[in-house]
C-alpha cells in the first residue's frame, strides 16, 4: 500500500486549460462586439423615406430596412450628404420638434415652440433649425449633430440679413448642403 499523495498536476492542467479557453472566448466576444459597434457608428444609408403611416424607414447599404419610428405623424424627411444622417419633424405636445437619426440613434431638438425649417450644414455634421411662433420672426439655431450641443443662434427679428451667420438659409452667402 502506497502512502504517496495522489497527483494533482493533471487537474491543475485541465483547470488552467478551461480558464484559458474562457479567456479566449471572452476576448473574441469583445472583439466581435467592437466590430458591430464600429459598423453601427459608420452606418451608411442607401435610402430613407416616410411610409404611408407616417413612420420613418431607413434602408442600409445591405438593403435591410429599419423602421425608426412607430407612432406616425412624421413629416418632411431630409437626408444629409454624409449618408449617415436624416432628419424629420413631428408635432409634439408643446409644438413641434426635429428628430435626428444618425448611426442607429434618434435625438430630438424641440422647437420654440414650432419648428419652421431645418437643414444640414457641413455635410451633415451640423443641423440648423429655424423655430418660433406661427407668425413673425423667430430664432435660427445651429447644433452639432454628434453631441447635439448648441453651437450658434440668432434672433431673426433683431439680426439684419447682411449680419446673419454663413450657415443661415436667410443669408445670401449660404447655398445649403
Amino acid at each position: 500500500m502506497s502512502t504517496e499523495a495522489p497527483s494533482t498536476t493533471g487537474s491543475r492542467e485541465s483547470t488552467f486549460g478551461v480558464c484559458r479557453a474562457w479567456a479566449l472566448i471572452l476576448l473574441a466576444s469583445i472583439s466581435l462586439a467592437q466590430g458591430f459597434a464600429s459598423a453601427a457608428r459608420a452606418q451608411n444609408l442607401a435610402d430613407a423615406h416616410i411610409d404611408r403611416r407616417g413612420n420613418v424607414v431607413v434602408v442600409g447599404k445591405d438593403g435591410r430596412p429599419t423602421m425608426v419610428t412607430s407612432k406616425g405623424g412624421c413629416e418632411r424627411l431630409v437626408a444629409a450628404k454624409d449618408r449617415r444622417t436624416v432628419a424629420w419633424s413631428r408635432s409634439t405636445r408643446k409644438g413641434s420638434a426635429v428628430f435626428i437619426y444618425r448611426d442607429g440613434v434618434v435625438r430630438q431638438i424641440d422647437g420654440n415652440p414650432f419648428v419652421r425649417d431645418y437643414w444640414f450644414v457641413d455635410g451633415g455634421r451640423k443641423v440648423a433649425v429655424a423655430s418660433g411662433g406661427l407668425h413673425f420672426a423667430g430664432w435660427e439655431s445651429l447644433y452639432d449633430v454628434a453631441t447635439m450641443k448648441l453651437i450658434d443662434e440668432f434672433n431673426q427679428n433683431t439680426t439684419p440679413a447682411e449680419s446673419r451667420p454663413w450657415w443661415s438659409t436667410s443669408s445670401e452667402i449660404y447655398g445649403g448642403d
